[in-house]
């Protein structure tokens, strides 16, 4: 393979995208004494899944992407729509394996929830289309509640889970904005591109405001100064829309950011 190829197949897979979704249940384990093994064993299921979702979601996309990312692997001829399907079966087959062999019983049922939801997820959206922006954010805090039975304190993570519900989902309203020159039916084409990016911006000042009420030490306080300024900086940056783009990956460094505050 050739590092083009490997650089095509990490971008068709989300790697950045769904190494974060692992480190959700991989940092806070091994936050809490578990050693390198067992906490990565209890997230691969959730990186393999997140890849598996991603692949099947441009595959389902692939003309509207001719449009809005000409330059994604399928669109652009890089990588087969029949080879992107070989990585689909071989990535949930190793989802399921994974979970079969590393979760223990009593857990099956989040990590099984989190997997139906995520590659159901072009279903659910092609019948309920004004639905979108809000199944994204379920199904990207579905991971945090992996914690909830152990030994967590349930207050930080219900908080921590409603708070990155609520970023996320203005994340995606904001993405939409980009999009919907090849979009069909969408919240964001519902309410227009000023109010959708007002909605975008509150949702994350909720998100922002939900992590205020469980701060606990000075480092918490810095990182919470930390993303109320970026979130400033980042409104101030979208009214340039050559820097739209930048904004939008930048705000996947405020999710990861804001994940320390599972460290209690």
């Amino acid at each position: 393979m050739r590092p083009s190829d490997a650089i095509s197949l990490l971008k068709l897979v989300r790697f950045d995208t769904s190494l974060l979704a692992a480190s959700i249940v991989f940092v806070p384990y091994l936050y809490k004494g578990m050693n390198v093994l067992d906490a990565a064993q209890r997230a691969l299921p959730i990186l393999l899944m997140s890849m598996c979702c991603f692949v099947i979601n441009d595959v389902h996309d692939l003309e509207k992407d001719r449009i809005n990312h000409p330059a994604r692997p399928l669109p652009s001829g890089l990588i087969s729509e029949r080879f992107a399907m070989a990585i689909y079966f071989m990535l949930l087959a190793g989802t399921l394996s994974s979970i079969l062999i590393f979760v223990s019983q009593d857990k099956y049922y989040i990590y099984l929830l989190c997997l139906i939801v995520l590659t159901n997820y072009n279903h659910v959206v092609g019948d309920f289309p004004y639905l979108k922006n809000f199944y994204v954010a379920v199904a990207s805090v579905l991971p945090i509640f992996i914690l909830r039975p152990s030994n967590f304190d349930f207050t930080v993570i219900d908080n921590v889970g409603l708070a990155m519900m609520f970023f996320i989902f203005g994340r995606e309203v904001l993405m939409d904005i980009s999009d919907l020159p090849g979009d069909g039916k969408t919240f964001v084409r519902l309410l227009g591109e000023k109010l959708s990016t007002r909605v975008g911006f509150a949702s994350q000042f909720l998100a922002i405001l939900l992590l205020f009420f469980i701060v606990d030490g000075m480092i918490q306080w810095i990182i919470l100064i930390f993303l109320f300024v970026s979130y400033l900086l980042l409104i101030i940056l979208w009214i340039r829309v050559k820097f739209r783009p930048t904004v939008i990956h930048a705000m996947k460094a405020q999710a990861l950011t804001g994940l320390v505050f599972l460290l209690q």
